[in-house]
């Protein structure tokens, strides 16, 4: 089910120039929001999780499917930071999670003001992904709404306040959580589910909370 899509040197170079550009313009509500100071952290944060929605627009041109709104790459200001969806198709919106391959387990992190986490929209999709060097793995994709029952907290207590996690598989070594691997499939099978049953927006308070809100990668 898992997919890896190579990653080119101009795709490096226009994330890497993002990432700068964006811990530069957003970095110190970042720094306060994860409690994260170090600007090379936000950087390469900011420029793997760019990689992984570069990967998955990559993957969705060869499954087939209209891509409405591609990959931004514009570096907004504060109050226009978002929770909208990272790549928009003609059927679905998706919202692209990425996680390093240096970390001990397969877990994506949510805001816990992020709509998608307490009350999804039924064209919402959620693409797993890990970044390599010169590659992404896409793990697989949901829908956002069959995962409300699988969130868990995070493995640090402090982020537990704000933060909701997603977990691949539990951890032999610490405490067990819902497994997403139970849910989770192949991003094309969930594209072409979703290709009949377009749903738009129809609560304006939500459309709003999304354009406002602060975006979590």
């Amino acid at each position: 089910m898992a997919i890896k899509i190579s990653i080119t040197e101009q795709n490096k170079q226009d994330c890497r120039e993002f990432a700068e550009i964006y811990a530069d313009t957003v970095g110190d509500i970042y720094a306060k929001d994860r409690n994260q100071t170090d600007i090379e952290i936000i950087i390469n944060q900011a420029y793997w999780a760019k990689l992984a929605e570069v990967a998955v627009e990559r993957e969705i041109g060869r499954i087939g499917v209209k891509i409405t709104e591609e990959v931004d790459f514009s570096i907004h200001q504060r109050h226009q930071k978002s929770f909208d969806a990272d790549i928009k198709t003609v059927n679905a919106r998706l919202h692209v999670k990425s996680v390093h391959c240096d970390r001990a387990e397969k877990s994506w992190v949510f805001q816990k003001t992020d709509p998608v986490v307490y009350e999804p929209e039924e064209d919402e999709i959620l693409v797993f992904c890990v970044t390599y060097l010169n590659y992404v793995e896409i793990v697989g994709a949901c829908l956002a709404s069959d995962a409300l029952s699988f969130y868990a907290s995070p493995r640090k207590d402090e982020l537990s306040a704000t933060k909701e996690c997603l977990y691949l598989n539990n951890h032999p070594k610490k405490r067990a959580v819902p497994e997403i691997s139970q849910i989770v499939k192949s991003l094309e099978t969930v594209l072409k589910a979703k290709r009949e049953n377009r749903v738009g927006y129809n609560d304006k308070s939500r459309k709003s909370m999304r354009d406002f809100a602060w975006k979590e990668f």
